[in-house]
């Protein structure tokens, strides 16, 4: 199909007509010869006003044919020009910004320019949007509260006064407890009302704040600076604690909410500051809520680098699944059957391979990180227990928990839930203690225990003989069984003093009814003494490097277990 030169000419000049931005036409002296119906619009252009009588400068700039800007200099000078520039609104005579895009049209033949064309676009919608994303960028839009990037750049400012005074800044994390509950049962419109409370309550209670950020979800950052003392900010951060003492009103009701405050006091940067305010108000949470905790930031700055920087890594590690478990079967001594299994977490980290247990489980347990890591291996556990049930095979799986987890008031309930969601019997899933760690807080611990032993689940005391006070912790708590640590095992092949206690150590096992297993085994010296001292169950590379999953049930599916006398006591 072709067009003759009319019809091509009424297709452009409908092309033109239906585009939303200004476009005109001009004869090289600037005199205007044509404006498509949306820029006379945009201009608010009088219906009455003759475009033949108007020039290209009374539209583009603020003062008519006297004031040529640089576009004008460029077109008239025969060049095309492209950039910010200006349209006049002939009602008000305001200018407002404009994308602009003029050129010099020329003969084909002379090359003399036979007319000026211009393309404009209103960018006043464009900034307006652009506007709104700076505010919500800098702002929160639920609460008003200033955003992270803000937040931060005040940090950076108040630390560097702070030095400057010889003072210190303060980084409070507020997060607001046990709020996706409120979330849940009152839905998300009436829950964000209760947050705008919540950041107005903050604003009247933090006095003195350089800044307060919502950091997100339920989570705020109060800025403090010029403070004398770590008691200072303690004292802020308890006062805030007892301003939410008081009940907010939802939907006519009274809702109590307390929050839990992590403190990070000291002058390094924002980012670290921030992210050790965030790991104290881990702890605070895991430590009973409405409380808080503080750290001070005295690391030196390249320790301090390495200790974010791994934070954060092993974060990210955890989100991606780089964290995976393997599992160490545990033997029968009598017919070296495997009988149970303890889940170790492992780390594949992406160019670096596995990286060992003691390089990042240290560093999680002191970031709390450590329970986030413990839930991960507590749903692989489950699903290998599951796994085998379908095949026939009844298991049980040892998992270790940290301090963290056994003084969280919600980890008993978290771990009868995961045993529910697997169809798994409590009593095929053993928790394993440290000595160390049940002796730290005995009693908080205690009651967590006996959440877990009414719920069916077997409790193990672990590297069993390192604790100051050994005796008294069996005496105190519900043990199922005792593991000897690998450090008395090690030696107990030469008759000596591990032997000796070794042998103390099963007696008073076997008086107290607790199964036994020793750990480390290596050697069959080790193993032969083992069984002349009676213990009935270890664990060690004699028997089996920690395995897959995968591993462990092909092994376990051609192993004949059904027989297996499987007693209370053993683990």
């Amino acid at each position: 199909m072709t067009f003759s030169t009319e019809q091509w000419r009424n297709h452009f000049e409908s092309l033109v007509n239906n585009s939303d931005d200004f476009i005109a036409l001009a004869t090289p002296s600037g005199k205007m010869v044509y404006v498509n119906d949306a820029g006379k619009e945009l201009v608010s252009l009088p219906d009455d006003l003759d475009i033949s009588d108007t020039h290209l400068a009374d539209f583009v700039t603020s003062h008519g044919t006297l004031a040529y800007s640089e576009e004008m200099d460029h077109i008239f000078a025969g060049e095309n020009w492209k950039g910010t520039g200006w349209l006049r609104n002939w009602t008000n005579n305001k200018i407002f910004a404009v994308q602009a895009t003029s050129i010099v049209l020329t003969d084909p033949i002379s090359n003399e320019p036979v007319a000026l064309a211009t393309i404009r676009r209103d960018l006043r919608e464009i900034n307006a949007v652009k506007l709104e994303s700076d505010r919500l960028r800098l702002h929160d839009p639920l609460t008003g509260l200033s955003g992270r990037s803000q937040f931060e750049k005040k940090l950076e400012e108040s630390i560097a006064r702070s030095i400057m005074n010889g003072r210190y800044a303060s980084v409070l994390f507020v997060d607001v407890d046990r709020f996706h509950e409120i979330n849940a049962s009152l839905g998300h419109f009436v829950a964000d009302g209760l947050l705008v409370q919540v950041a107005n309550r903050l604003r009247n209670s933090a006095v003195g704040a350089q800044a307060i950020s919502r950091f997100g979800g339920d989570e705020f950052l109060i800025l403090m600076e010029n403070l004398t003392d770590k008691k200072q900010a303690s004292e802020i951060a308890r006062r805030l604690i007892v301003a939410f003492d008081e009940p907010f009103v939802v939907e006519k009701n009274d809702v109590f909410v307390s929050v839990s405050i992590g403190v990070c006091f000291g002058n390094t940067n924002a980012s670290q500051m921030i992210v050790l305010a965030d790991q104290a108000v881990y702890q605070a949470k895991s430590r009973g809520r409405a409380r808080f905790e503080i750290i001070e930031a005295t690391l030196g700055s390249q320790v301090a680098d390495d200790h974010v920087s791994k934070y954060r890594e092993l974060h990210l590690a955890i989100d991606r699944g780089e964290l995976f478990t393997l599992f160490q079967p545990i033997v029968r001594l009598t017919d070296k059957k495997i009988v149970a299994a303890e889940a170790l977490v492992r780390w594949m980290r992406p160019n670096h391979g596995i990286v060992p247990p003691l390089e990042f489980i240290h560093l999680a347990e002191s970031t709390g990180l450590i329970s986030r890591i413990g839930e991960l291996v507590l749903k692989s556990a489950c699903a290998l227990i599951k796994t085998l049930n379908d095949q026939g095979v009844s298991l049980r799986i040892a998992i270790n928990v940290s301090q963290l987890q056994l003084v969280d008031p919600n980890f008993a309930l978290m771990v009868t839930n995961e045993l529910i969601r697997y169809e798994v019997s409590p009593g095929q899933l053993t928790l394993e203690v440290t000595e160390s760690v049940a002796m730290d807080d005995i009693e908080t611990i205690g009651r967590t225990i006996a959440q877990l032993k009414e719920a069916g689940t077997l409790i193990s005391i672990d590297d069993f003989g390192t604790g100051y006070s050994s005796v008294r912790t069996l005496r105190h708590l519900p043990f199922d069984t005792l593991k000897i640590d690998r450090e008395f095992v090690s030696a107990v092949d030469e008759l000596g003093n591990d032997y000796a206690v070794v042998r103390a150590i099963i007696a008073m096992a076997n008086a107290l009814g607790l199964s036994i297993v020793a750990e480390g085994v290596e050697t069959s010296d080790q193993q032969d003494s083992l069984v002349q001292l009676g213990c009935p169950y270890a664990q060690g590379f004699l028997y089996s490097h920690p395995i897959s999953e995968g591993e462990l049930v092909a092994i376990l599916t051609f192993d004949d277990l059904d027989n297996i006398e499987q007693s209370p006591g053993f683990l």
